[in-house]
């Protein structure tokens, strides 16, 4: 399993990250705005309540990125949508099932 088609490596490196332990929380797909090519397109960060427990983060380290953002505040930057989230558990079978680290269909 290698990088994405488009060229980052967002999906193989939060994937990971959690499966691996390096990381706790949820995987998260979803769509977030480009505004250099004025569309929406695929990402993967993950999301966790472990930095402060009342609080919700997101976790995005694709490409050597390391920022860590509260969830509205990111979703609002990347003005997110079509967020699907999944365990660790649920990643791994998604993983075996489709072969890839995604984006995955929905089954």
């Amino acid at each position: 399993m290698s990088r994405s088609r488009r060229g980052g490596n967002c999906y193989e490196v939060h994937a990971n990250a959690l499966i691996l332990g390096q990381e706790e929380g949820l995987l998260c797909h979803g769509e977030v705005f480009n505004p250099k090519t004025g569309r929406f397109h695929g990402h993967c960060w993950i999301e966790t309540h472990h930095i402060v427990p009342d609080i919700v983060w997101c976790r995005d380290l694709h490409n050597g990125l390391d920022m860590t953002l509260p969830r509205g505040l990111y979703y609002s930057r990347g003005r997110v949508r079509r967020v699907k989230r999944y365990t660790v558990a649920q990643a791994n079978k998604r993983l075996v099932e489709f072969g890839h680290f995604g984006p995955w269909k929905p089954s």
